[in-house]
């Protein structure tokens, strides 16, 4: 059963779902890097 994370960041929010899947090394850095762009660019919108 996957269950759904909310992550608040001021007015923006990320969701994040859990669920059993098995990735590949490369699928976990490349999601891992999209989650780091994601906060980066949330982080930065909200200083300037």
């Amino acid at each position: 059963m996957a269950g759904v994370e909310r992550l608040f960041l001021g007015k923006a929010q990320a969701v994040v779902e859990h669920a059993p899947l098995i990735l590949s090394e490369a699928d976990c850095i490349a999601a891992e890097h999209i989650l780091e762009r994601a906060i980066s660019e949330v982080l930065l919108h909200r200083t300037s």
